[in-house]
C-alpha cells in the first residue's frame, strides 16, 4: 500500500465520535481501493461486506451467492461459490489463541496486525488534515 485518502462524519452523535467513513487506498502498479464503513445505519445491510474487482472476474465476501463467491464468464451461471457456510469468527480466532499457546505456527503474524494499524492511523491522519497520506510518512 501506497498511500490512504480518507473522510468521515457524525452522523449519530450519540455512538460516540466518527460514525462513517470512506477510505480510499492506493496500491503500488496504479491499483485502487475503496472502503465504506458505517454505525450510523441503524440495521445490517445485506450486501457483499468485501468486493474484489480483478481483470478477469470479481470476488466476493458476503451478499446472496455465499460467504465468499467467484464472479466470471465462463463459470456455470457466472459464478462459483468457494465457501458457503459462515464460522463462528469469535470461536475461530480462540482456537488459534489456544493452539498458538500449545506452540502451533501462528496464522497471523503480529507484524500483520502491525501494518493494519499504520494504514488505519495514516487514514485518521488523512481525515484530519484533509489530504492523502502517503504511508512513508507513517513511522514503520
Amino acid at each position: 500500500m501506497e498511500a490512504v485518502t480518507c473522510f468521515t462524519n457524525r452522523i449519530r452523535p450519540e455512538l460516540g465520535g466518527e460514525d462513517s467513513a470512506v477510505v480510499g487506498l492506493r496500491f503500488a502498479g496504479g491499483y485502487l481501493g475503496t472502503l465504506m464503513a458505517t454505525q450510523a445505519a441503524g440495521t445490517h445491510f445485506p450486501g457483499p461486506g468485501l468486493s474484489v474487482f480483478g481483470t478477469r472476474g470479481i470476488l466476493t465476501v458476503g451478499g446472496p451467492y455465499g460467504v465468499v463467491a467467484l464472479h466470471a464468464d465462463g463459470l456455470p451461471d457466472r459464478r462459483e461459490v468457494l465457501v458457503s457456510e459462515w464460522k463462528d469468527g469469535f470461536a475461530e480466532m480462540i482456537g488459534c489463541f489456544i493452539s498458538a499457546i500449545e506452540g502451533e505456527e501462528v496464522l497471523s503474524r503480529p507484524e500483520y496486525g502491525r501494518e493494519d494499524l499504520r494504514i488505519v492511523l495514516a487514514a485518521y491522519r488523512a481525515a484530519e488534515l484533509g489530504r492523502e497520506v502517503r504511508l512513508s510518512e507513517m513511522e514503520a
